[in-house]
């Protein structure tokens, strides 16, 4: 790998850590995870993209990026 794409991949793994960093540290954010895994547990079949999108937006006022994705209940 060149050295400028291993720089462009450094920065870029700093930037994500960062951003997890700070996703982590809010109170609000671990309160819509909670509220998700609970959703999650409390469900019989899979939800989509979007319920997760609304329920993590609801708990945390975060406009979540959309994404074309199923959760699924491991337990089922």
């Amino acid at each position: 790998m060149p050295d400028s794409r291993k720089k462009e991949r450094n920065e870029k793994l700093t930037e994500l850590f960062g951003k997890a960093f700070e996703f982590i540290n809010e109170y609000s954010t671990w309160s819509g995870i909670s509220r998700l895994a609970n959703h999650i547990l409390e469900k019989n079949h899979s939800i989509d993209c979007e319920e997760v999108i609304r329920l993590l937006d609801e708990e945390t006022g975060l406009q979540t990026r959309r994404h074309s994705m199923t959760f699924y209940n491991p337990a089922l």
